[in-house]
């Protein structure tokens, strides 16, 4: 009976490592699908987001294009005549023999005219005042 319980905790004792060992490959190797799962999520999720992207840069290219289209034909006078006939506003464009001229005003040059100082205030304000004015007046 003895040797029976010894044999017991000898095969307890082998047994226990083995079995821990065991588990901690077990876990190491279900810790290691967890961090694949993990990662093929990120990635899938980084690939969505491109494709998003990269959807969006395309309808950004469209978009410009048709702009561009656009403001080309805006800026020629075929398309921007065809516009105007179009929209039925009845506008021409102007041609060389459209074009009026009108003439330069004439600018008549007249004397400046100094204003008459009354003598009273001629004595009050000195004579370099009554001076000045009497050369401008033409006196």
């Amino acid at each position: 009976m003895a040797r029976e319980s010894r044999k017991k905790k000898q095969k307890a004792g082998v047994l226990a490592p083995t079995v821990t060992s065991a588990l901690m490959i077990c876990l190491a190797a279900a810790l290691a699908l967890l961090v694949q799962i993990r990662l093929k999520a990120d990635l899938h999720r980084l690939y969505n987001e491109i494709n998003t992207l990269d959807r969006e840069v395309a309808q950004a290219r469209r978009v410009n294009q048709k702009l561009q289209v656009d403001y080309e034909m805006l800026t020629s006078p075929a398309g921007l005549h065809s516009r105007l006939r179009d929209l039925r506003l009845n506008l021409i464009m102007p041609g060389e023999d459209a074009r009026v001229v009108l003439p330069e005003p004439r600018v008549e040059t007249s004397p400046v005219l100094a204003p008459e100082i009354p003598d009273a205030a001629v004595g009050a304000s000195g004579g370099a005042d009554h001076r000045l004015a009497s050369r401008l007046s033409g006196r």
